[in-house]
């Protein structure tokens, strides 16, 4: 479980994506857990997104805890909850990961 708090923004998103590039060469399954953000751009959702082929192609799962409006609704909107599981919890996510 990779959890995020704060802004990811232009200047975070290099953090997050280097944490994640980490995170995903590592484990099979890796959960990001976005309770805490307070913002999330589009750069942020870049570095998902990466995250995320990185993990297809190294036949990986990554998933998304993204439960309030900030972080769901921009992740929601360009269509990236088509391609990444969206959970509400950490719970739900640990229950359903890997099942799916």
């Amino acid at each position: 479980i990779l959890a995020v708090a704060g802004e990811i923004d232009l200047l975070t998103a290099d953090e997050l994506s280097a944490a994640l590039e980490v995170e995903v060469a590592r484990c099979a399954l890796v959960v990001v857990d976005l309770t805490a953000v307070e913002f999330l751009s589009s750069s942020g959702l870049a570095a998902l997104a990466l995250a995320h082929r990185a993990a297809v192609e190294a036949d990986h799962e990554l998933c998304l805890v993204a439960g309030n409006r900030v972080t769901l609704r921009p992740i929601q909107i360009t269509g990236m909850a088509d391609e990444i599981p969206v959970y509400a919890s950490v719970a739900d996510a640990a229950s359903r990961a890997g099942s799916a």
